[in-house]
């Protein structure tokens, strides 16, 4: 407890806690929420790209297999740096290694990379999560040229999403991934879906355009305005929706797609891996893992390696986009968000590729 106590006053410290939500778990106010731990991971460094991450209090496997692929030493020859983001664990809550508070502590004293909000984990206090990201990233890491906001069990080639994005981020009011329009706006109004959102609670039959929140990149400006209109403005519970709809449209924040970077197919991941190791960049910079946390591992490996020994681009024949070996199998696909449009939540028939 004594190492503990001082390496706390080294931090940024932590406003107190107090118990504002009631006993479902369901917070109240998006302004009042406070830091349990904080960390002080930018310091006064130049800082060209801060990593978000969203995580579960019980996914410790994911953040070590992070932090063993790209430690932070690596990250910051790049000028890059990364928190995950955690709730107050939920000790009803199922489906989820339970871990105590005590690990979470360990966490935070040995890496310097956890920021957790007072709030509990919960699937429909997500867009808290999300905004105490964006908060965090305007209040701690103001310097920061861009942010990326992932989840995760989702990969990310953190170095050519620099370069694509850098070209695409034209104004400071911007977010930058997979937009998702049309019929993929589209409420669930199925009760027995995880999904479900009723008409008494969100009207309209549409949701006003939003990006995936698989993985997106913005700026602190952006961020800021976000933040500033969650504090006024009705609260939604999918976070995705919430922050780059419905709040990204009050701040004037305008989205940008590179849905094309993306892959839905955990195996597109393990085919790139099987078939490129450490030659050649795979063709998307974003995809699923599947919550494994060696193939996140592997890959943020890979996405180094390249960066450093400059791996050459695919050719049309080594494309995933242009396979030469597909496979068709009935098994469930993870789409960019809750909802595809075309295929929601059901079993279907999906299209997995290697080259032979």
């Amino acid at each position: 407890m004594a190492i503990f106590n001082q390496q706390w006053q080294r931090r940024p410290r932590p406003a107190s806690s107090h118990q504002f939500y009631p006993s479902n778990w369901t917070l109240v106010n998006l302004k009042n929420f406070e830091f349990l731990l904080n960390s002080d991971a930018c310091g006064t460094r130049q800082i060209d790209l801060l990593v978000i991450v969203t995580s579960h209090p019980g996914h410790v496997a994911l953040r070590n297999a992070f932090r063993r692929a790209l430690p932070i030493e690596a990250l910051q020859t790049f000028n890059i740096t990364r928190v995950f983001l955690l709730a107050q664990i939920n000790p009803i809550q199922t489906g989820y290694h339970l871990v105590d508070q005590h690990v979470i502590e360990e966490e935070y004293i040995n890496y310097n990379d956890i920021v957790q909000g007072d709030f509990i984990e919960s699937y429909h206090n997500l867009s808290y999560k999300h905004v105490l990201g964006l908060k965090y990233s305007a209040h701690y890491c103001s310097q920061a040229q861009l942010i990326l906001k992932k989840d995760d069990d989702i990969a990310v080639d953190l170095f050519q999403l620099l370069d694509l994005v850098r070209s695409k981020l034209l104004t400071g009011l911007q977010i930058v991934g997979a937009v998702l329009t049309g019929d993929e706006q589209n409420p669930v109004r199925d009760k027995a879906s995880k999904y479900y959102v009723s008409r008494d609670y969100y009207a309209p039959s549409k949701y006003p355009p939003f990006v995936s929140g698989w993985a997106y990149v913005t700026t602190v400006q952006a961020a800021s305005q976000l933040v500033r209109h969650s504090e006024s403005s009705p609260f939604f519970w999918i976070d995705d929706i919430y922050v780059t709809g419905m709040l990204a449209a009050l701040s004037g924040v305008n989205l940008v797609d590179i849905r094309t970077r993306f892959t839905v197919f955990v195996d597109h991941l393990k085919c790139c891996l099987r078939n490129h190791p450490n030659t050649v960049a795979c063709d998307f910079f974003i995809v699923p893992s599947g919550d494994y946390a060696e193939l996140v591992e592997a890959f943020h490996r890979q996405s180094l390696r390249c960066r450093i020994d400059s791996c050459r681009t695919a050719t049309l024949e080594e494309s995933s986009d242009k396979p030469s070996f597909c496979v068709i199998t009935n098994i469930r696909s993870q789409t960019y968000n809750k909802m595809d449009g075309r295929i929601i939540y059901g079993q279907i028939i999906a299209v997995y590729c290697c080259r032979i």
